[in-house]
């Protein structure tokens, strides 16, 4: 019998102690006063349980109540029914995004987008698509269906490159929302787990995190209106800047487009924005003058980009793009876009927050992050991080008042 379990089992506990007990009992045909545990297969190997999931669900068809049409020049897009469109260009639109579709989806909700091309296709169709923070995909040539998953991190559009000559006579466009169909369940005990032996083991109890915002992947909502300069509205324009053809256009030495009330002292914020055009060497900058919003160079070169910027403890809440140039060079902005991150953390001198993480630069000082009412004194708690150091070292410290935080340390 033990022979038998050993060829079918994992694992098979006590082994000499087994033989003894099932000899004793099969020999005296009595029972021992001890008893002995065998673990045979039963439906599980190397620790690991069979699980069910709920299958994957969708919600119901968002186009064409979250789509909104944009045209420009000569290019663009048609609603024939419902999510069926056309779109068209005679290569006069002065826009690489545009004609173009804004879809008011939800800040961070999944969603799944399928493109279906029905109809004749003539020219050349590049369509890109961008999240709020990247494109997923550039220069689609509507040859073949396009199925991707994606969540809203803020402004997302689908864009045709209207400077390109092109005919699409039928299309769908589907967007609907990925319901997630898993297992929502809480437990007040302790649990147990199979390790890789087939031994079950318990595990503590640990709460939910208590830190909140603790992956810094928070994006907060919108803080410009009218980022896509759709209409002539919203921004203040300054020497020579104006507002033309859904972007704008910035010429020459210290002009500029601002607007005001988006701004909060010592706040983080990621600002993207696209860059269309650059006959030369236009500067840009976050300031012009006054703003909390100290001084930032801004990528010029044409394409979409993503900085990371923290405002000072006074100054204006006006937020600014400006053009340092000072000659007549000209430089077109569009989908321009706002955001606070890292929010629930106090960040101070030499602390910033960019891409997913905290960063600390001890050339702009050595102080620290924290966030308050976290701990409680007296109990426990375990704490978990990920850091990627180059010199020096980082601390955790805890105080009475339940704050929670980490500190530089360059001299060690």
């Amino acid at each position: 019998m033990i022979s038998s379990v050993d060829r079918r089992s994992e694992y098979v506990e006590n082994r000499a102690g087994a033989n003894v007990r099932l000899n004793n009992f099969l020999t005296p045909y009595t029972l021992d006063d001890k008893s002995s545990i065998l673990n045979a297969p039963c439906g599980y190997s190397n620790g690991v349980y069979p699980s069910l999931r709920p299958v994957k669900t969708f919600g119901s068809e968002l186009v064409p109540s979250i789509a909104t049409i944009v045209n420009a020049g000569g290019g663009s897009i048609t609603q024939i029914s419902q999510n069926s469109y056309s779109s068209i260009s005679d290569g006069t639109s002065p826009s690489t995004v545009r004609p173009k579709f804004d879809f008011a989806t939800t800040s961070g909700k999944t969603y799944k987008l399928v493109i279906n091309p029905i109809g004749t296709i003539t020219g050349t169709v590049n369509f890109d698509f961008y999240d709020g923070s990247t494109y997923l995909f550039q220069n689609y040539d509507f040859t073949t269906t396009k199925e991707i998953t994606f969540t809203d991190n803020g402004t997302v559009f689908g864009a045709f490159d209207g400077t390109q000559t092109y005919n699409i006579s039928n299309f769908t466009i589907s967007i609907k929302e990925v319901i997630d169909a898993d297992f929502d369940f809480t437990r007040g005990s302790a649990a147990t787990r199979v390790t890789k032996d087939g031994l079950i083991k318990n595990v503590q109890i640990l709460s939910g995190d208590l830190v909140q915002n603790g992956d810094f992947e928070e994006i907060g909502p919108e803080k410009v209106t009218n980022g896509d300069f759709a209409t002539d509205s919203n921004w203040n324009k300054y020497s020579n800047a104006t507002i033309s053809g859904g972007k704008a256009i910035l010429t020459g030495g210290n002009s500029a487009i601002a607007q005001v009330n988006v701004l909060t002292v010592n706040t983080n914020y990621v600002i993207t924005y696209s860059v269309l055009f650059n006959n030369g060497s236009s500067s840009l900058t976050t300031n012009r003058g006054g703003s909390m919003l100290q001084a930032s160079g801004l990528p010029d070169a044409v394409g979409t980009h993503t900085v990371y910027v923290k405002t000072s403890g006074s100054g204006a809440n006006t937020f600014f793009i400006s053009n340092l140039s000072n000659t007549s060079r000209e430089i077109h902005i569009d989908n321009v876009s706002v955001k606070e991150v890292g929010q629930n953390w106090e960040f101070t001198d030499g602390w910033s927050i960019e891409n997913g993480k905290a960063n600390i630069d001890t050339s702009q000082g050595t102080g620290n992050f924290n966030q308050l009412g976290v701990l409680t004194v007296g109990k426990k708690y375990r704490l978990s991080l990920s850091a990627a150091m180059t010199v020096g070292r980082v601390k955790f410290q805890s105080d009475a008042a339940g704050v929670f935080i980490f500190s530089s340390d360059v001299s060690n």
